[in-house]
This record gives structure tokens, sequence and C-alpha cells, in this order.
């Protein structure tokens, strides 16, 4: 995780956004994989919300075709000095795609932006990215680590500090995990990790797999998680029945944790269109927040 504030220097001093320019800018830094950076920039042509992605070197992988995986970064031009939202997205199966970065991020950007909501989008690539030779396998082997999901929120505030200027900000965290990102948040839990982070809310979009969200609530959350458990999932299909199973156990019920079920039709909705729109499903972002 270290690697993700390499060339914050470079990328600052060459790379400042234009805050009077509203038009979704990138930066990337000398190390990041180019076909990461062509897809990016690609999905940003049709965007026009005043922020600016920034793309930086994440960690070593012998399985990324580069050797090494990514982290972007959905910076404001006008960042508050304040609060702010920081958005942690983990992406399913054969994810950090062209596809991720423009229906699952920009285009749910544009709809917080609309609504007057001050957020950040930190999106790391997982070991299932589609820029790996396991795009849907290695599921869970990320953020298994206690205090690496700590880490990394700092470097993205160590990031947003380089670009935006150092102030007295207080981050609201929200963690999403879409489909094979449910795995993730199994490891938040089980790691401790999710509830030292203080996390505000977590969503599982579509994501309940098999075990992982009996799993996650055998975790850290069983002694206590203070912040909202959205779970999502589309009627019939494995995360809804998986969910089920979990949510109907009587040691759920006596956990007094904030559980909001969201279970969709299934004629009205697919699991992509789900993760193309899981912050409108979910009130987590507050408008104006």
């Amino acid at each position: 995780m270290k690697n993700i504030i390499i060339s914050l220097v470079f990328l600052y001093i060459f790379f400042q956004p234009n805050i009077a320019a509203a038009k979704t800018k990138v930066i990337a830094g000398p190390d990041v994989y180019s076909s990461t950076v062509e897809r990016v920039r690609s999905a940003a042509k049709n965007s026009s919300i005043p922020y600016t992605l920034i793309l930086s070197n994440l960690i070593r992988d012998k399985l990324h075709l580069n050797g090494s995986r990514d982290n972007l970064i959905l910076l404001p031009n006008n960042l508050p000095e304040k609060s702010v939202n920081l958005i942690v997205w983990l992406h399913g199966c054969n994810g950090f795609s062209k596809r991720t970065f423009s229906k699952r991020i920009l285009s749910q950007a544009k709809m917080l932006y609309e609504n007057g909501s001050s957020f950040i989008f930190a999106v790391p690539e997982l070991p299932w990215s589609a820029n790996t030779s396991t795009k849907c396998k290695r599921l869970g082997r990320a953020f298994r680590r206690p205090g690496e999901l700590n880490e990394y929120i700092l470097n993205v505030k160590k990031t947003v500090d380089s670009m935006a200027g150092k102030a007295d900000r207080s981050y609201r965290v929200v963690i999403i995990g879409h489909s094979g990102g449910g795995s993730a948040i199994r490891a938040l839990s089980l790691s401790g990790d999710l509830c030292s982070s203080k996390a505000a809310a977590v969503v599982w979009s579509d994501a309940s797999y098999g075990s992982w969200f009996s799993s996650f609530l055998g975790g850290c959350v069983k002694e206590g998680f203070e912040g909202e458990i959205h779970v999502v999932a589309r009627k019939g299909d494995k995360p809804y029945r998986a969910a089920l199973s979990a949510l109907s156990k009587r040691s759920t019920k006596d956990m007094k944790l904030k559980l909001f079920p969201r279970f969709m039709k299934r004629r009205s909705w697919t699991h992509s269109r789900i993760g193309d729109r899981i912050l409108s499903i979910v009130d987590v972002i507050p408008p104006g927040c």
C-alpha cells in the first residue's frame, strides 16, 4: 500500500488540476498500467463534472499484467476544507475496467454532484481485476491483514492533502462492495478493520455470495458496529438466498446492528444495474451532505 503515495510530488507539480475548468480531468503517475490510463481517459471523455481522476501505483502483484496493481481517486477540484464523504469502492470480478470507471464511478459521481453532495471516490484495484490473470479468482485475498484498510485510507488522505492542500477535514467513510467485492467486505470484518475504521456505512451491492455475509456477521461487527449495514440483492439470485439465510438466524437478530436489507424485483433489476445505481438505491450519501 505504500506505493500509493509514490510520485505525489511529481503529480502535484506537473499535473495540478485547473479548478476553473468544469471538465473531468485525468492525471496518472509514471508507473500506472497504460491500459488502465487509456480506459480511464476514455471513460472521462463524456464526463463534465469538475473533478480530477488521479491514478497511482498501489501494490506489487506478480499476477498483474503490469506487475503491480493501481489505485484510482476521484477528487473534486474545489474540495471543502471541513467534511467530505470518502467512498471506498470494492469492485467485482473482472472489474477496474472501463465499465467500472464509466458506469459505476463517474455516472454515480455525476448524480451525487448534482445532488450537492461532497465526496471522494477511492477505488483500489483488487486481485480479481480485469488486468490480472485471476479475473474471478483470489476472491477475498484483499484487506485481510489487520490495519491494511486504515493504512489505505491514510494514504488516500495524504494524496488528497498533496493535491488539494492540507486542511483539518473530517472524513465520513462509506464502503461499498459490488459482486465479488463482497469478499473484501467479509475480510474487513474478520480482520477488524471495518470496525476500527469507524465507517459510517457498509453496502453489500448484490455481493452476499455463499458464506461471505454470514462470515462478515461473525467478524468484528458482532462485537458492536455502529455504522449502517445495507444489504441489496436481486430476488431469487444466490446473494439474495444467502442473505436471507444469514438474516434469519437468531444470533443475527440479537446483535442490535443497524441492518437495512433491500431486495430488488427481478423484472426491474439486473445484477449489473444494481451496481450501476447502488448509490440511488441506498441512502448513504444524503443530498447536500
